[in-house]
């Protein structure tokens, strides 16, 4: 009956663990009772099953508390009630499962706070002597020091030079007279009396000798200029100076004559058409005096409608075979072709002459020329020449 009991308590206590999705709990509760006589036959028994999760999310996996359930076995179709229960028993300790594998690395934690400032280091050694700085500003005078004690007396100096002589002393008393003495040297010659009057002329002596060249005289004053002499030979050329500024405009000259230059020009505004393969006269100059003249023509050509297309060859022709020709393709669709075509030459006439503009069509179709017109620019000369490039 004990090893009955032991194995549906660990059958009931798996039972529960793996209802509620738990792998080991931390603690599985287990009461188990009968009811009627232990020496009959049970008629019911019962069995409460209590775990609670005491410890979510400690260290300590499994850990918790299973709220009262019941399981119940009853016989005779009788269902014995199951009344919850708070009593808990520990089971035996299960062996150390494997270890798991190692968790993400967790988010870094927060900066700790700034730690105590260390004690001071030791100090460094004595640093290279600077550079000698400026030499400072002169400082203010200092006052005036006390007077030195006198000195000893210093050796005797040499003599000293002889000073100037003092002034002349007052003439002394006149004394008495002594006796004669001895004659004196002859005195000096006196000084040289005035002159005496003018004594009367005495007679004329003989004529003397040539005096001495007196001393030469002042500069006189400039004479008159004298008359200007021959003309020197002409000097070798110096070089040339540089350019002078350029001088005012000068005034406008005559009109020149009348140049020769003319131009005429005919022009027909009016359609002409084009028969297919017949060379039709467009316009006609006449009368063109004799001289050398520039020639240009132009006509616009345009088509009917419809998908076809049109080869047209214009020709101005200035006579004597000299002719300038121009060619133009149109292609007509759902609106009218439309094209220009343009000629130049030059013609000398010895007498009158004329140029024509003629057109000729190999279109199916109609094709007009309208507003045409022939120029002629008179010149001096032409020339008119064939090149091969």
């Amino acid at each position: 009956m004990i090893l009955r009991s032991l194995i549906t308590t660990r059958a009931v206590a798996s039972t529960a663990a793996l209802a509620l999705g738990v792998g080991a709990p931390a603690a599985v509760v287990v009461k188990q009772g009968t009811s009627g006589k232990a020496s009959a036959k049970p008629r019911a028994s019962w069995t409460d099953v209590s775990w609670s999760e005491r410890n979510r999310g400690s260290a300590r996996p499994g850990g918790g508390r299973m709220e009262a359930m019941g399981v119940v076995n009853a016989e005779d179709g009788m269902v014995q009630p199951v009344a919850s229960t708070a009593a808990q028993v520990a089971g035996p300790a299960g062996p150390m499962g494997p270890a798991g594998p190692m968790g993400p690395t967790g988010p870094m934690g927060l900066t700790g706070a700034t730690g105590p400032m260390g004690p001071p280091g030791p100090a460094g050694p004595a640093g290279a002597a600077g550079a000698a700085g400026e030499a400072g500003l002169i400082g203010l005078q200092g006052p005036a020091g006390p007077a030195g004690a006198d000195g000893s007396d210093g050796a005797s100096g040499s003599a000293g030079p002889a000073g100037p002589a003092g002034p002349e002393g007052l003439q002394g008393l006149t004394g008495p007279a002594g006796p004669q003495g001895p004659q004196g040297l002859q005195g000096a010659t006196g000084a040289t009396g005035t002159a005496g009057a003018q004594g009367a002329q005495g007679p004329s002596g003989p004529q003397g000798t040539t005096g001495a060249t007196g001393a030469t005289g002042a500069i006189g004053a400039t004479g008159a200029a004298g008359p200007q002499g021959p003309a020197g030979p002409q000097g070798a050329a110096g070089p040339q100076g540089p350019q002078g500024p350029a001088g005012p405009q000068g005034p406008a000259g005559p009109q020149g004559p009348a140049g020769t230059a003319s131009g005429t020009e005919v022009y027909r505004d009016g359609d002409q058409n084009l028969p297919q393969g017949v060379n039709q006269t467009v316009a006609t100059m006449s009368s063109i005096p004799a001289g050398s003249y520039v020639f240009t023509a132009k006509t616009t050509l345009v088509s009917s409608t419809g998908a076809a297309e049109g080869l047209v060859v214009c020709t101005l022709d200035a006579g004597g075979g000299i002719t300038d020709t121009s060619e133009i393709r149109l292609v007509q669709l759902s609106t009218p072709a439309r094209g220009i075509v343009q000629m130049q030459l030059v013609r000398t006439f010895a007498g009158t002459g004329s140029a024509v503009v003629r057109c000729n069509s190999d279109a199916v179709f109609n094709i007009t020329a309208r507003h045409t017109t022939i120029i002629a620019i008179r010149v001096d000369t032409t020339t008119r020449t064939a090149v091969s490039g």
